[in-house]
Parts: structure tokens; sequence; C-alpha cells
């Protein structure tokens, strides 16, 4: 008789991210039931802004180069949310994440593979101030 598997499976996670060189750098996440509710949606505690002082302030940040230390916008980042309307984990995310990534990024947040929707973000991209600023001319 084949032994039965434990799930194991552990409630998934909101919250924010960041992804370089091929991994979740860096994240800040909550269990689902530990989210903060927005009208239909719920997210985690922290916003990027945020976090990113707290990551500075540890010396976390020494990891990257200098100029990448400066804003939290530098590197590709994203946001995992859940909408209880549609029974979904949002992954909102920049315009620097391949499919690749955005699977480590589902499997780093514990998300159900088949319950997931993927938006591309403008407001995750890693673009420069000038074309920002081309953006809102």
């Amino acid at each position: 008789m084949a032994k039965k598997k434990s799930s194991g499976a552990r409630e998934p996670q909101v919250g924010i991210f960041w992804f370089w060189q091929n991994k979740v750098i860096f994240s800040h996440k909550v269990p689902l039931s530990e989210g903060e509710e927005f009208g239909c949606i719920i997210r985690g505690p922290k916003d990027h802004e945020e976090y990113w002082e707290e990551l500075r302030a540890s010396g976390t940040l020494n990891i990257f180069p200098e100029d990448l230390r400066e804003e939290c916008f530098s590197i590709p980042r994203g946001r995992v949310s859940y909408d209880m309307d549609n029974n979904l984990f949002n992954v909102s995310y920049g315009n620097n994440i391949s499919k690749v990534g955005l699977n480590k990024i589902r499997e780093n947040f514990e998300l159900p593979k088949h319950n997931c929707h993927y938006e591309e973000n403008i407001i995750y991209d890693v673009i420069s101030e000038e074309e920002w600023r081309k953006l809102f001319e």
C-alpha cells in the first residue's frame, strides 16, 4: 500500500517583492489570513518605499552596486494581492520579469498554480527618469 503524502501546503501569501538576477531577492509577505483588506482586495501591509528604507537602515541593500541602492524603483519589483470577488491571486509586476521569473514569484509566495492572474503594471516598470517624463508630456 502506498504511503499517503502529507500535503505540507502552507497558506498562500500576499505582499511585495523585488526580483533580481533571476530570483526573488527581497520580499515582505504575510499569510493571506493576515493581509489587510482594501475593498475587495487583500494585500500585505508594507509598500515598496517603506520597506526599502527598512532594508537600507539594516544594511541589507549593500549587496547591490551603489547606484542601485538609491531608489526602490531601480530593481524590478511587484506586488501580490488577493481579489476576494474573483477568488484570484493577482501578481502585478514591471517590464523586466520573464514568464520563468513569474513562476518563481508564484512559488516564493506559495500561490496555487491555477488560481493566479498576472498583470504587467507600468507603476512597477524599471525606466529612467527621462522616460517617465516622456510618458506624461
